[in-house]
């Protein structure tokens, strides 16, 4: 699944999601697109309450964690590096 994230404020963000096609209608793919907006002040500060790991939205942090091995670069939201398993359960 690919996604498009576009500025809409200083703390909204708006992410445009593609999903690959599921069926084929006359010989044509298919496949969905959703629009969601984000606040991403809101969502740091309700992760940063909920866990006692770290969390950051800093573009140097985010900018380390856009790319790994592949081709690709995809600059995360933000990162979050939990400490234990109830991190990893406060995030859902």
């Amino acid at each position: 699944m690919s996604s498009i994230e576009t500025q809409v404020s200083e703390t909204l963000i708006r992410i445009t999601t593609k999903i690959p096609p599921t069926q084929i209608i006359s010989r044509l793919q298919t496949g969905t697109t959703s629009t969601m907006t984000l606040d991403v002040a809101a969502l740091e500060k309700e992760l940063r309450a909920g866990m006692k790991g770290e969390v950051s939205f800093s573009d140097g942090d985010r900018g380390m964690y856009a790319s790994d091995a592949g081709n690709y670069r995809m600059v995360p939201i933000g990162v979050v590096l939990s400490r234990d398993a109830e991190d990893v359960r406060s995030t859902h």
